[in-house]
């Protein structure tokens, strides 16, 4: 395996010793006394965190299913953008009602799927038993669907409210421009969404784009055969984007709860000395 690949699943395992020696505890001791916008926010990276293991898993030693580990690197993606989106606003009382959005949406996402449901559907019975058990613990889908109304005509005036099938009214793409335009340098749509995102997708989706690492040349020359095992393939695209939206996810972390932790600024310039080793080289050799 490449020296430099050594050190970015090194670097890339710091990141995880750090978050389950200092920040766990540190949120827990928080998240104890929490409720709503703070609650919201610490599913998210729970969520994130496992979501970076599973990478960590598939890019085992450099040679792993780095197609399958991008796919979950979207999804690490897409966490970064909506916990940035929540955790956006000046205003205690709008990222309280962003995380309230946030963390009720399956309510109206299942009243609208019962409300299409045919009749003697099977799986409808199902929905209106999965409903009626999220209203037995509090959730009110009516003060629910209220505050995403008032959401969608905030972020889209002419929009119709019903016809809005995201939990805060504005696609990924728009939560994205929305916290570059409050702080541009996270480049969050500019670089991310509108690059990254777009190129992933390939992969997460079948895409002709995406399909080229999974066939290669015949020993002889003469055909193609299916390439489907351990391979190095979309690795170091893998490790390096998803350790940047987890250690971003982390740093929201540590500045929403107020934990004060810069090792994690430390692991983070280890990171960039190793990608800017890693990518001189390969400029190099092209």
């Amino acid at each position: 395996m490449d020296d430099k690949i050594t050190k970015l699943i090194e670097i890339y395992k710091k990141m995880l010793d750090f978050v389950d020696a200092d920040v766990k505890q540190a949120i827990h001791d928080h998240v104890k006394t929490q409720r709503g916008f703070k609650d919201t926010c610490f599913v998210i990276f729970a969520k994130s965190t496992k979501t970076y293991r599973a990478i960590q898993q598939l890019c085992n030693n450099g040679l792993g299913y780095g197609e399958d580990a991008i796919i979950l690197t979207r999804s690490l993606l897409e966490n970064l953008i909506n916990l940035a989106y929540i955790a956006n606003p000046q205003k205690e009382e709008e990222r309280e009602h962003r995380a309230e959005l946030f963390a009720n949406w399956l309510l109206i996402d299942l009243k609208r799927k019962i409300d299409k449901s045919r009749h003697n559907d099977p799986l409808k019975l199902q929905l209106e038993a999965h409903f009626k058990r999220y209203q037995s613990i509090g959730a009110d889908y009516d003060k629910m669907n209220e505050l995403h109304k008032e959401e969608c005509r905030k972020v889209k005036p002419n929009s119709d409210p019903s016809k809005n099938w995201s939990w805060s009214g504005l696609s990924l793409g728009g939560m994205a421009k929305d916290v570059d335009s409050s702080i541009p340098q996270t480049k969050l749509y500019t670089t991310y969404h509108n690059e990254s995102y777009w190129l992933y997708s390939q992969i997460v989706h079948l895409h002709p784009g995406g399909c080229n690492s999974y066939m290669k040349s015949s020993p002889t020359g003469n055909g193609i055969v299916i390439h489907d095992e351990l391979g190095p393939e979309w690795i170091k695209e893998s490790l390096c984007s998803s350790f940047e939206y987890y250690s971003k996810i982390v740093e929201l972390i540590n500045n929403i709860f107020n934990l004060n932790l810069t090792k994690l600024y430390d692991i983070a310039k280890d990171y960039v000395a190793i990608v800017e080793e890693l990518y001189s080289d390969s400029d190099k050799s092209a």
